[in-house]
């Protein structure tokens, strides 16, 4: 990557793909992308554990403090090529090394994913699978997704590997 590419961003990019990229998290997502107002999306939320109780700026800069130490997850803002607004942001959490494996879990409950194209929540999710295989030296990465709330998202997954294994 340019030094000019990386001095025109608005975050630094951890894995550039072709509609998204996935960037470092930084305090502008917090403040100026509203990431901490997409976990207080509740008719987004229904088919995760978020929602429940009310997220505050304060919280998320909490959780973005303990990320700069905590080994047992990347998580990732999915950005916007052309705005590197971010949008969104999918992680690979509970990473296990002895057991090479780990769970994904993805939001893109901002209003500002309208804008984006179709496929980039796709991207995202291949993007930090295919880093936790060949990168993590992962054997399997794993979500629970709700069904039949999400059916039509398991079947788009499939596109790039997953399948499902019961419900």
């Amino acid at each position: 990557m340019s030094v000019d590419k990386i001095q025109n961003s608005r975050y630094e990019i951890f894995l550039e793909g072709e509609l998204i990229d996935l960037c470092i998290p930084s305090p502008i997502a917090i403040n100026e992308d509203g990431w901490a107002e997409w976990f207080n999306n509740i008719e987004q939320l229904q088919a995760t554990q978020h929602g429940i109780y009310p997220n505050y700026r304060s919280s998320q800069h909490q959780i973005l403090d303990s990320l700069y130490t905590d080994r047992s997850k990347i998580v990732l803002l999915i950005c916007q090529k052309n705005t590197q607004k971010a949008f969104g942001v999918v992680s690979l959490q509970n990473i296990s090394p002895q057991n090479r494996s780990a769970e994904i879990a993805i939001n893109t409950s901002s209003k500002d994913k309208k804008s984006a194209h179709p496929f980039s929540t796709l991207e995202a999710m291949a993007l930090i699978t295919q880093h936790g295989f060949e990168q993590l030296g992962l054997n399997r990465v794993y979500g629970g997704q709700a069904f039949p709330i999400l059916e039509s998202w398991n079947k788009a997954i499939e596109l790039i590997g997953f399948r499902t294994e019961g419900i």
